[in-house]
């Protein structure tokens, strides 16, 4: 089961999982729903994803937190930011402790839906947690809050990328000068072409 789903052959997987509950007469166990539900996760299946994840639940069976992970992803690609949040959530509340995919996840999620502010919170705590942001997400979150007019927000995270030791990119610079002229900020996009220019 576990080998067709890595290699993407969720009939195949499925195949198997309906086989070994036919022959044993119960159910599979977590590993057998992890790696299906995962196979399902990777293809964009969610709904056949998230039905086997309450099934697996319901079964007292705990979900590992790849597992989790992988729901989450296909949460976030279909923009259902909140049903990442909810599932994060309950990630931490049955004791699994978040790593760096899952604040990823979020972040990305939270900045894909326009919500910046969101976003920032989440690459902040994953900065607290000692899960050591980089360039990347802190160019998610400049990004987003551009592409929504949102120049304070941006220029907070540049300033913060500049701090945590990582050099931002000419994208992001630029990113942050377009969403203040984008609002007439004139004064406040010629001091980041400033910065720009002295980078």
């Amino acid at each position: 089961i576990e080998s067709a789903a890595k290699l993407g052959n969720v009939k195949l997987a499925i195949k198997w999982f309906e086989e070994l509950k036919r022959v044993l007469g119960e159910q599979p166990d977590g590993h057998c729903f992890s790696a299906l539900i995962s196979g399902h996760a990777k293809r964009g299946n969610t709904k056949e994803a998230t039905e086997l994840f309450a099934c697996m639940k319901s079964l007292t069976l705990t979900p590992s937190t790849e597992c989790y992970g992988n729901v989450m992803d296909s949460f976030a690609k279909n923009g259902e930011w909140a049903e990442v949040l909810v599932l994060f959530n309950q990630s931490v509340s049955v004791g699994l402790t978040p790593d760096a995919v899952k604040y990823s996840i979020l972040i990305n999620s939270f900045a894909k839906a326009g919500k910046s502010e969101e976003a920032g919170h989440w690459l902040e705590m994953m900065r607290i947690k000692e899960l050591r942001p980089d360039a990347p997400h802190y160019q998610t979150v400049i990004h987003s809050a551009a592409r929504n007019s949102k120049p304070h927000v941006a220029n907070h995270w540049l300033d913060r990328m500049a701090c945590a030791g990582i050099s931002p990119d000419v994208e992001s610079f630029n990113a942050v000068i377009a969403a203040a002229a984008s609002v007439g900020s004139l004064t406040s996009a010629q001091k980041t072409l400033r910065q720009l220019q002295s980078a």
